[in-house]
């Protein structure tokens, strides 16, 4: 016999309730940043924050129209010194075929798509990523982020 609990989830900013059943927060995909509800709550966050951003290893990007796609090179950045580090807090959306900001979204710092809708400008993107990276409202977001992530550490070791 299946128990049928029931948990209040914040959906917006004017504190909205809105009764959601565990078998719907099951429905949605953790691991596909786009199918998560635009605001988020502390206990869903606590959970996403568990599993960390995910990326699919292997998965082949599709092309879109113009026949571009997202490149894995995206998740990297080169520094001045020739040194390669790993955008973390990028994530890439397998059932929209868009990237996120991890913090961002889970924080809803910001109105911009990269938190919001994700992005699928593959043109572009080599452009966008470095600019938002130095986005006051995303270094705020990652200060957010590794805070949260410290807190829950130390509430699991208690």
């Amino acid at each position: 016999m299946q128990q049928h609990r029931e948990q209040s989830f914040e959906t917006d900013a004017d504190t909205k309730q809105e009764i959601i059943t565990v078998e719907t927060v099951l429905a949605w995909d953790i691991d596909d940043i786009g199918t998560w509800l635009q605001s988020l709550n502390n206990e869903f966050r606590a959970l996403i924050l568990e599993r960390g951003p995910v990326r699919i290893k292997g998965l082949e990007y599709p092309k879109d129209i113009r026949g571009r796609k997202f490149a894995k090179n995206n998740y990297y950045k080169r520094l001045s010194n020739s040194e390669i580090v790993n955008r973390q807090w990028l994530v890439y959306s397998k059932c929209k075929d868009t990237v996120f900001c991890f913090p961002c979204k889970i924080f809803n710092s910001c109105n911009f798509k990269i938190a919001t809708m994700g992005i699928n400008d593959w043109k572009n993107l080599s452009h966008i990523l470095p600019q938002h990276g130095k986005a006051q409202h995303h270094i705020e977001s990652m200060h957010k982020l590794c805070e949260l992530s410290v807190r829950l550490k130390k509430s699991d070791n208690s």
